[in-house]
């Protein structure tokens, strides 16, 4: 035997080129599987409770402006799904953002996030042909809106009480209202960015 091993040589094991670097592949993408399936199910929960808590406070306020609500809402319906490209450039006017500001502002929080849950149904054709793409981009969406309110509203609160006003089109706009708008966009636009790069990466 040992001459037979000394002759020919111990016997090689046999190694697939590219197997051990595929397991390690295969296990690299489920952990990132598992932790990307987590990050959207923890927006959709919070999208949810965001909704959730909309609702309840819708029902607590007066009818006057659940009626302008639901207005608003048929609006977003009908409006929010025609993106405009901005000419001589390369971005994109999306409406839904409009309405969610615009309810942020006159109604509130529960206003900015039930008209970001409308402005995402007008979305039909992401609805019927990816189900699992419009939720994420809905939860995105209601989650951005519902941060936003709530800096908008700690921005008012915070800064309130001046009397400084900034003249627009004959309009008094007291400054920490400008002040208040400048914070919500920047909330509203690092939220949904900040998602986006999570799920690319």
């Amino acid at each position: 035997t040992a001459f037979v091993i000394a002759i020919r040589g111990v016997p090689a094991i046999r190694i697939i080129p590219g197997t051990r670097l595929t397991k390690m592949n295969d296990v690299k993408n489920t952990n990132q599987d598992w932790r990307l399936n987590l990050l959207r199910w923890m927006v959709i929960g919070a999208a949810v409770a965001s909704a959730g808590y909309a609702s309840i406070e819708l029902f607590t306020n007066e009818f006057s402006k659940a009626l302008i609500l639901g207005v608003a809402a048929l609006i977003a319906v009908l409006i929010a799904r025609f993106d405009l490209a901005i000419p001589g450039t390369r971005s994109t006017f999306y409406p839904k953002t409009v309405f969610a500001f615009w309810g942020i502002a006159t109604l509130g929080v529960y206003g900015g996030v039930l008209l970001a849950l409308a402005a995402a149904l007008a979305s039909r054709d992401s609805i019927r042909t990816d189900r699992q793409g419009w939720l994420r981009l809905a939860a995105r969406d209601v989650v951005s809106a519902f941060a936003a309110a709530v800096a908008f509203h700690f921005a008012v609160d915070a800064f309130g009480g001046t009397r400084n006003t900034v003249v627009a089109g004959g309009f008094l706009i007291p400054n920490e209202v400008v002040f208040a708008a400048c914070v919500m966009s920047l909330v509203y636009f690092a939220v949904g960015a900040l998602h986006d790069i999570l799920e690319a990466s």
